[in-house]
């Protein structure tokens, strides 16, 4: 049997503006290339101006990169750097980065949505983003001519790389902002798009939707090559990302490889990580209901329509609501929820029990109505034993149940059934120290 897990809502609390939330899953490889990209940037700017020859990065293992790169150039020209990324999978900084519930709850909780910095609030319209952070292993090996280069080579990396320690740093740096959200704002604004060859969307009028973003935006919008597909797409700048690298490790060195009679090729090894934020989630917030668009069914990067359906704020009959609250059970099968217990002994309790005594429905100034899965569902009320009938399978696990009261009707019989009118002032009831 589930359980009432949000409490009575303030009556007077900022409505919240039914929007449907929809879900975007962003290219992890944008955010890993940019991890790439600052951990190749730091290194090669901790040494003199192109003190590198050669600089290598990626493959499975630098040993075969190194062979492969043999292959195409019989010289490395040295000095010589490789770079060998990985990705630490199981890393979430100790579950701090887990979405407790999946998507769904992520899209349910705080009704301000504090994850926007895009917001046109006249449209209702915003854009959130939520980031995690990643952990990159990296393998760097140098390659160097002679022994006394690798001796110094080492002092040099020992010093400048704070081998042995940890370091902070913070960057500004361009976030890709999925083009399936960016879609479908330009069709909720009116802009125009057009379909190419491929039978991909695109925006015509690329300059007025930039300079649109840009109006209601809290982050710089770009517009500029994405290098993966080579095409011109949107980002947004994000300042001061806290960027972590720990060199705990020490430099390994080896003996160098024989060729004829002399000793070559000396390398020097060492193991940082790097910890690093990048975008997660982008959520996006409309009034309007989208289909998705390039993308093919089954594509993870697809954005995902998840709606948090909110009773509205005035029933059908012109009441407002009473209160408010949701429902949880988890074998999503809704059979029946007492709701005596939330009405708390109150007013509107007192009114119910009178007017099922009088042999009349309460129908008659109060309704309640139960939400799932963006469907009213049909039910059935036992005045008698405040008792909600449902018995049926439902979409999602979480309900919401609004009240709605007739509050004229309601002080009406208050004041007939407490004879107010008899009086200007009592004691309390049960208010007695």
């Amino acid at each position: 049997m589930g359980k009432a897990i949000v409490g009575i809502k303030d009556i007077f609390a900022v409505p919240d503006i039914k929007l449907n939330k929809y879900i975007s899953i962003p290219s992890s490889v944008h955010g890993y290339s940019l991890a790439i990209e600052y951990m190749k940037s730091w290194l090669i700017n901790t040494y003199p101006k192109n003190f590198f020859k050669t600089v290598h990065v990626g493959g499975k293992h630098v040993y075969d990169d190194y062979r492969e790169f043999k292959k195409i150039q019989q010289q490395i020209e040295k000095p010589a750097i490789a770079i060998n990324p990985s990705l630490n999978t199981d890393y979430n900084r100790e579950n701090v980065d887990l979405i407790q519930g999946g998507l769904d709850i992520y899209t349910r909780r705080s009704p301000y949505y504090d994850d926007r910095f895009f917001h046109d609030k006249g449209s209702n319209l915003a854009i959130g983003i939520m980031f995690k952070e990643i952990e990159m292993p990296f393998n760097i090996k140098m390659r160097v001519k002679s022994r006394a280069q690798q001796l110094d080579l080492l002092e040099y990396t020992k010093i400048n790389c704070r081998i042995g320690s940890t370091q902070t740093h913070f960057i500004d740096m361009d976030c890709h902002v999925p083009y399936d959200i960016i879609l479908s704002l330009a069709i909720d604004m009116g802009f125009e798009t057009i379909k190419d060859k491929n039978s991909q969307y695109h925006i015509k009028d690329v300059v007025s939707f930039l300079n649109y973003l840009n109006r209601y935006s809290k982050l710089p919008f770009l517009y500029k090559m994405r290098t993966i597909n080579g095409r011109c797409e949107f980002f947004i700048r994000i300042k001061h990302c806290h960027v972590h690298i720990s060199c705990l490790e020490g430099v390994q060195i080896d003996d160098g490889e024989r060729q004829g009679s002399l000793d070559s090729n000396f390398h020097l090894e060492f193991n940082p990580v790097l910890r690093f934020s990048v975008p997660a989630i982008y959520s996006y917030y409309s009034m309007a209901e989208h289909r998705i668009m390039n993308k093919e069914v089954g594509d993870i990067k697809a954005m995902y329509q998840i709606i948090s359906v909110k009773p509205p704020e005035t029933n059908e009959k012109g009441w407002d609501q009473y209160l408010t609250t949701q429902w949880n059970d988890d074998s999503k099968h809704i059979d029946e929820i007492h709701f005596k217990e939330l009405l708390g002994n109150s007013d509107l309790q007192r009114v119910i029990e009178h007017t099922v005594a009088l042999g009349l429905s309460p129908s008659l100034f109060m309704d309640l109505k139960i939400y799932n899965g963006q469907q009213d569902l049909p039910i059935y009320i036992d005045w008698e034993n405040f008792v909600i009938r449902v018995n049926r399978d439902v979409e999602d696990k979480v309900s919401d149940i609004a009240i709605y009261a007739d509050l004229l009707y309601i002080n009406r019989t208050l004041a007939n059934i407490d004879n107010l009118a008899s009086d200007r002032l009592r004691e309390s009831e049960g208010k007695k120290e």
